[in-house]
């Protein structure tokens, strides 16, 4: 019963990391975007910000089973493309469910708007679903572009 709680102790706490970078990045990247057209607009886009982070706190229970879903999965690149291609499948619902529930105008500036989230999202996903490649191992006196027969190493 411990490793159950841990793991869904973990999980939730992924979903946080993940969704709190999404929000901070995506904040970021639309008042970088707002400021450079024109400097007084940041804090439309900070406010944007905030009204976005608060409406995807709600939708955090809807991400926790899918996160603990994919960390059943043992293989670390098969969790990183499955997390993609959920952020992708949640990025296009949200932004549909933005376009019906409050007009907002056209898919186009809708998805425009919301962007720099989804962008933040798989920079904050390729860091936490990385794969660490193994160190090369060998004595470290062995220069491993100049390997030959005659001078591989004795185990």
């Amino acid at each position: 019963m411990a490793n159950r709680s841990a793991a869904t102790r973990a999980t939730l706490v992924q979903t946080l990391i993940i969704w709190l970078v999404s929000n901070l990045g995506g904040t970021f990247f639309l008042a970088l975007l707002f400021g450079l057209d024109h400097p007084t607009d940041v804090a439309i886009a900070l406010i944007g910000g905030m009204l976005a982070a608060l409406l995807s706190l709600f939708l955090i229970p809807l991400w926790v089973p899918f996160f603990a879903l994919i960390n059943c999965v043992e293989c670390r690149r098969t969790q990183f493309l499955a997390m993609l291609l959920g952020s992708v499948t949640f990025y296009f619902i949200a932004n549909l469910l933005l376009l019906y529930l409050l007009p907002l105008g056209t898919l186009d500036g809708v998805m425009e708007m919301t962007f720099p989230y989804l962008l933040s999202a798989f920079i904050a996903i390729t860091y936490m679903y990385r794969t660490v490649l193994p160190l090369p191992v060998g004595p470290p006196n062995v220069d491993l572009f100049k390997l030959d027969r005659s001078n591989w190493p004795k185990y």
